[in-house]
Parts: C-alpha cells; structure tokens; sequence
C-alpha cells in the first residue's frame, strides 16, 4: 500500500515539473497590446529573462482600425495579454477580450469607466477618483490658488473622468482646457495662473511646458501619471525641472530594482501576475475569482486585487531634478 502511495506521488511530482519543463521549451504566449509608444515589451522581457522564462511575444498594434484587430484576435482565444497603454484604447477593446475570452492587464489604465466594467481587464493601478483627490490635496497643500488644468482630447475616457473627480473634490474653482496639440496653445495667455496641471501624454505635456514658460509662465507644473514618461523630460529639458508628477507605483521600490519607467515597471509585474496565474493552471476566464483579493509584491511596491480589479497599494510623487525622476512624498 505504502509502495503504490509512493509510486503515485512521484508520478505526480514528475507530471508537474513536465509541466513547468514543457511550458519553458514552447514558450508561453502572450499578447502586447502595443501603439507605437508604448515599453512593455522591455519589461516584459526582463521578466521572462530573469525567471527562465520562454515567452512568445504577439504585438498586436490597437492605434488600427477596430475591425482589423478583430481579425487577429481569434487566433489567440483564451490568451493573456499585456496592455494597452491607455484608458480610451482599453475601452475600445473591452467587448473583444470578452468575444475571444483574453484576460489583460493593462496596468496603466486607471478610468472608472474602464476599471471594474468587465472580468477580463485588470489594472496594477488604484482608480483615478484617488490620482484625482490627491492631486487637488497636494494643490491645496501648496497653497495654489489659480490653476489650469489641461487635458489630452485623444485620450478623453481618461482626461475627462480625471479632471471631472478633481473638480468634484476641489473647494476652489478650477479652469480645464482640451487639446489635440501643444500649437493649439501658441495664444493662451499662462500668465493669469500660478499653476498648471497636465493631464497630457509625457511629449505632449514636455511641449506645453516649454511654451508655457516661454511665454511668461512662473508657477508650479504638475502633471498626472499620464505626463509620466521619459518623452515629458526628453521634450521639457529645463521647463520641467521641479515638476511634480503623479507617480502610481512605489518608486522607492521600483529604483531599488533598477525601473524609472512606468511602463517597463509595470509590464514586468504584470507577467509576474500573469505567470502566477498559468502556472496554476487557470484559464483565464477563472482569473477574476482565482485573483480577487490576492495579494502579490513585485517591483512596483505590494499590492492586493480589488473587486474591480484595479489594486490597493502605496503611491508617489515624484519631482523632475536635474534631469530625472527622484522621489518626492509617499501618497497615503
């Protein structure tokens, strides 16, 4: 008796390192849902190589016609996926994951209206109703009295959700512009504000900076998570120094491994989610319940899955110095 126990636990052991052996060799696929400015597949990598990963990577560009991803989309039924990179373009996917059953995390997208609306997109970022009152708390630490909020038009399921909040959740009066472009501002008059938030992609917002300043402007510049990319430095040279960005990860975590960027950060730790979840096997129309309340530590910080499937987790601001990204105050 003792013997065939013996022998079915061995059998069983050898058929799970089989497993994890077979999915080295064939590689794992996984989709990146990539626009032409998007990192994650470098974190995508770093992940894969650190762990001994064999991944086969599927870009799948989504700045195309929606019917034209749709004729991609079925070859990879009851796939993972990493991405996309912002709350329209998920959006605009959500039906699609649900047809063809593909679990993403797009860890970046933070709109209440993406985040929660289906089981098969999750974010590694907390809801923007909290981005949203804590950027007017840190205006109203700063005793900011006259400030203009300007936000993306080609990103408007996040730019609008996000100033909406801080409107909501601001006791002094705040003014908000929408563009498609920094030349659309060429004749706005700075000058009257002692602030500016901007809720605009890293180059966009590097760009109105730098008019900004040229054109008279002397108060402080904050920008969402969104103006948090290297392109916002690259673009704004000395009109961002002391900006203050709105950082959705710990970044005290994220140096510590050797990650300034937001995408590559998150992407890393979104395959970690990802390999959790195929190593145990779940198919990913039994992600939602298998992650529900899961906690995990990666190198964005520690954080726990939410019923929406957004996360809770410690945030940051962060300040341009010198031409980087250094650490400002934790975001409680």
């Amino acid at each position: 008796m003792k013997q065939s126990i013996l022998i079915i636990v061995l059998v069983v052991v050898v058929s799970l390192i089989a497993l994890v052996l077979y999915s080295k060799q064939t590689g794992i696929t996984i989709i990146n849902f990539e626009d032409g400015e998007t990192n994650f597949r470098i974190g995508i990598e770093r992940y894969a190589k650190e762990n001994n990963l064999k991944v086969q990577l599927v870009t799948i560009r989504v700045d195309q016609r929606i019917d034209e991803i749709e004729k991609i989309l079925p070859r990879y039924t009851n796939c993972y996926a990493v991405g996309p990179r912002t709350s329209t373009e998920a959006l605009s996917l959500l039906p699609y994951l649900e047809k063809y059953q593909i679990f993403a995390i797009a860890p970046l997208v933070t709109s209440p209206s993406v985040i929660g609306k289906s089981r098969f997109l999750m974010t590694l970022s907390a809801s923007d109703n909290l981005q949203a009152k804590e950027l007017v708390q840190r205006l109203r630490e700063d005793l900011r009295k006259n400030t203009i909020v300007i936000c993306d038009k080609n990103n408007v399921v996040y730019s609008e959700n996000l100033f909406k909040i801080m409107a909501q959740s601001s006791s002094f009066p705040l003014d908000c512009l929408y563009i498609n472009s920094a030349d659309e501002l060429l004749n706005f008059d700075f000058s009257q504000y002692d602030s500016m938030v901007l809720v605009l992609d890293g180059r966009v917002a590097g760009l109105v900076a730098q008019l900004a300043v040229r054109k008279g402007f002397k108060g402080t510049i904050y920008g969402s998570d969104y103006a948090y990319t290297d392109a916002l430095i690259l673009t704004g040279g000395l009109a961002v120094e002391g900006m203050i960005v709105y950082n959705l990860f710990d970044f005290s975590q994220m140096t510590k491994f050797g990650f300034i960027d937001l995408q590559e950060a998150g992407s890393y730790d979104a395959l970690m989610v990802i390999w959790s979840l195929i190593s145990s096997k779940i198919r990913t129309d039994e992600a939602y319940n298998y992650l529900l309340g899961k906690k995990f530590t990666g190198i964005t910080g520690t954080f726990t899955v939410e019923p929406d499937l957004s996360v809770s987790r410690s945030r940051n601001f962060v300040l341009v110095k010198n031409g980087q990204f250094v650490g400002d105050e934790v975001a409680k």
